[in-house]
């Protein structure tokens, strides 16, 4: 069996990669424990100048997470989820060095949540951002709720939160989602900008990251925990996601 997660050293740093394609990249336990230790170890490397994120295939960057795996999930069983799905993005958002999300495809629910993550996001024509949760009977749970809004402000995080309606790439450009839409080459033109990054003063980048902040939300975070959690044991939810599995 592939690994779920690879990591390529690239000349500018590192470019991560969810390799679940048939599953258009779902996040199942063993690819989030994969994921946040690949970040970590990654991020801690002074010879990575540059972190990249990224799914395998052409349909998807991350879908979500695998709703066959979470749908009989107890409690507990959940929180564990959530522990590794918050503790890669905040992996992401802590890192030192930039970080880009390189979106070609599906990113939805986790997906998106660590596409928010990243400092800087690029999209091809063929990708789609949602969060979809409240379709599903649950509220996002890897950190939207505080990373949605920062990004696109409040009024169009709770449209998108509450109607779990995605948008495509044009869209998520115009409202701030992503930063930049690659019409044409998407690795080509996250390489260049990564390699832009690359070639500039590392400990000045770090700085501006902490200027910038990103950990205003633990308390947050916390309450999306809670939430979801007292969501995830509802029966309109176990009912949600039997509907999802059957389609």
């Amino acid at each position: 069996m592939p690994d779920s997660v690879l990591v390529e050293r690239t000349d500018y740093g590192a470019l991560i990669t969810v390799n679940r394609p048939e599953a258009l990249n779902a996040l199942d336990r063993a690819t989030l424990q994969q994921l946040g230790e690949a970040i970590r170890a990654q991020s801690a490397d002074p010879e990575v100048r540059v972190l990249a994120l990224t799914g395998a295939g052409e349909r998807a960057f991350i879908a979500g997470a695998d709703i066959a795996e979470m749908a009989p999930l107890s409690r507990a069983e959940m929180g564990e989820i959530l522990t590794l799905g918050q503790g890669a993005a905040q992996a992401l958002e802590d890192a030192p060095q930039p970080t880009i999300a390189m979106v070609n495809g599906y990113a939805l629910g986790g997906g998106c949540e660590l596409a928010l993550a990243c400092d800087l996001i690029i999209a091809g024509p063929r990708a789609r951002f949602g969060q979809p949760e409240v379709t599903l009977g649950l509220v996002p749970g890897f950190g939207g709720t505080v990373r949605l809004p920062r990004r696109v402000g409040w009024g169009r995080a709770r449209e998108l939160i509450l109607t779990g309606r995605q948008v495509d790439a044009e869209e998520a450009l115009r409202v701030g989602l992503c930063e930049r839409l690659a019409r044409d080459d998407l690795r080509a033109e996250t390489e260049a900008l990564a390699r832009r990054l690359a070639g500039m003063d590392s400990e000045a980048l770090r700085l501006v990251k902490v200027a910038l902040g990103g950990r205003d939300g633990e308390e947050i975070l916390a309450r999306e925990r809670r939430l979801f959690l007292e969501a995830f044991e509802r029966p309109e939810r176990r009912a949600a996601m039997k509907r999802f599995l059957r389609r």
